[in-house]
């Protein structure tokens, strides 16, 4: 009589007294009650668990298996798979935060241009940048500009009407200016003139400033678009 079977398992099995590790077709000779030789045959699949390993970069946290890990560190997962073995996947994970950093300028010009953005007239402006480690960095820029000005020309030189809805003109010039420009209150650069009247018709609502650049000085003055 023959005896064939078909199993499988996970990293061992022990057929007959004997530990089997590796898949394959076994046979198993002996006697049976009448004392006959009988081969028995064994068809076995021996299948491994795994170990997986994992190197990550996140910025502030990341989720491995519905986790959220916040700190850098070495983490292990386990699990069984549909063949009953035994896995560890193994993560390892370095976590980078975002940074901020803060820079004085002080310049003798009315504009500085900072990234491609010019920004005009002394204030405190941000950007958000991306650092190496790939997270978002919020740089401030703490700008002085100081631009020769006679307060009592200042003082003299206005916007009119002010606020305005389409059309304004600059009073109490000396003389023409050399150009004039129109930047949002954050310093972006929007227009440029070359005439002491404004049609600011096509602004939305809010505070601009317009800058008269003119022989010697430059002049700031706040305009108001209703």
């Amino acid at each position: 009589m023959h005896t064939a079977v078909t199993m499988s398992a996970c990293e061992s099995f022990i057929w007959n007294g004997t530990e089997y590790t590796t898949s394959g077709d076994y046979t198993f000779a002996h006697e049976d009650a009448h004392g006959c030789t009988q081969v028995d045959t064994l068809h076995l699949t021996i299948n491994h668990g795994t170990h997986h390993i994992f190197f990550e970069n996140a910025c502030e946290s990341y989720e491995w298996h519905e986790v959220t890990y916040t700190a850098s560190g070495t983490y292990t997962y386990a699990y069984t798979t549909a063949d009953d073995c035994e896995c560890v996947d193994t993560l390892h994970l370095t976590i980078n935060h975002a940074v901020s950093a803060e820079f004085t300028i002080e310049t003798s010009d009315s504009c500085y241009e900072w990234n491609g953005v010019s920004y005009c007239g002394t204030g405190d402006y941000t950007q958000t940048l991306t650092s190496e480690n790939g997270c978002d960095s919020v740089v401030t820029m703490h700008l002085t500009t100081s631009v020769g000005i006679n307060d009592n020309e200042v003082s003299l030189v206005y916007l009119a009407p002010n606020p305005t809805s389409n059309i304004c003109r600059i009073i109490g010039l000396s003389q023409e200016p050399q150009r004039v420009e129109l930047y949002d209150m954050h310093g972006a650069f929007i227009k440029r003139y070359q005439e002491t009247e404004l049609d600011v018709t096509t602004l939305v609502t809010g505070v601009y400033i317009v800058k008269v650049f003119t022989d010697n000085n430059v002049i700031n003055l706040k305009l108001v678009k209703q």
